[in-house]
């Protein structure tokens, strides 16, 4: 039953990172505007676009770091969990399988 369950977090989590890599790409489009329109206008609000710009790439970078943690735990999950079913897959053997005593 866990197996399943990994598998279901693994895809959301997928889905979650392809969804922070789109935003992460329109970011970048929109922050590259905000550079030309600043460069364009003054200097002051470059130092606003820059904060703006490093908080954006800290807050990638502890989203990755926890989506990369995530993944290695579910993995460690998912082949323990195999491991103990004697390499079953998928199927009803695993729902008949013994209750881990975690």
């Amino acid at each position: 039953m866990w197996v399943v369950v990994v598998e279901m977090v693994v895809m959301v989590m997928m889905v979650v990172v392809m969804v922070m890599v789109v935003m992460e790409m329109v970011v970048v489009v929109m922050v590259m505007v905000v550079m030309v329109v600043v460069m364009v206008a003054m200097v002051e609000m470059m130092v606003v676009v820059v904060v703006m710009v490093v908080v954006m790439v800290v807050m990638e970078m502890v989203v990755m770091m926890v989506v990369m943690v995530v993944m290695v735990v579910a993995n460690i999950v998912a082949d323990t969990e195999t491991e103990a079913q004697e390499h079953i897959f998928h199927g009803e053997m695993i729902l008949q399988s013994e209750p881990d005593s975690s």
